[in-house]
């Protein structure tokens, strides 16, 4: 996944990637046996990378306050934690990746990313024209605008605390099972994919 949801980082995400999410940034782990800056996680060196910014030091966090633009990752830890800190990375350039501890919860999360990145997305284009239009207004009165936004509404998006984030982060869990079925019969329905594994338990076992 890539572009626009990159946007989303500290916001609606914060439901299901967490308070901070990790940038993890390519280019700074290419070496001279990569003959392709494509971005691509694709041998072992960038992919154990890639992996190690799941549990980056504090300072390689994005924080609310701090810039898209400055993303250092730590490097790999001597011992692997049972669990990353954080199931979600933003890829500087390439979308994100998400981990979980089932395959319906991966997929639950990484679903659920893209759709709170495209309202948090419409929140903020919506904010940002309804202050517009309000520092529109007070320019039009001829009045200093920096003064009088302290009254005229100018607003953010509100986000979730990190007590919110954390409790619907682990009520979440509790529903990944739920779409599951439906998005099986939809990606079964869809023509697609050949599930081969289901299809030799139908063939006929020979005597």
């Amino acid at each position: 996944m890539g572009g626009v949801m990159v946007v989303a980082t500290q916001q609606e995400l914060k439901r299901h990637a967490g308070a901070q999410v990790p940038i993890f940034d390519i280019s700074l782990h290419y070496t001279s046996s990569d003959p392709l800056h494509s971005l691509l996680v694709n041998n072992t060196h960038l992919g154990a990378a890639l992996a190690a910014g799941f549990t980056p030091s504090s300072s390689t966090l994005l924080s609310k306050t701090t810039s898209l633009a400055k993303s250092y990752l730590s490097s790999t830890p001597s011992a692997p934690p049972p669990f990353p800190a954080h199931t979600t990375i933003l890829m500087r350039g390439h979308g994100f990746t998400c981990v979980g501890s089932s395959i319906q919860e991966a997929v639950y999360r990484a679903i659920y990313t893209c759709t709170n990145a495209r309202i948090q997305t419409t929140a903020l284009t919506l904010q940002n024209g309804a202050n517009v239009m309000a520092m529109g207004e007070a320019m039009s009165r001829k009045r200093d605008w920096m003064t009088e936004n302290r009254d005229m509404g100018l607003k953010g998006i509100r986000y979730l605390d990190d007590r919110e984030c954390a409790d619907t982060a682990e009520a979440s869990k509790e529903h990944a099972e739920r779409p599951w079925k439906l998005w099986c019969k939809e990606v079964e329905d869809s023509g697609f994919y050949t599930n081969e594994v289901e299809a030799a338990k139908k063939e006929p076992v020979g005597e």
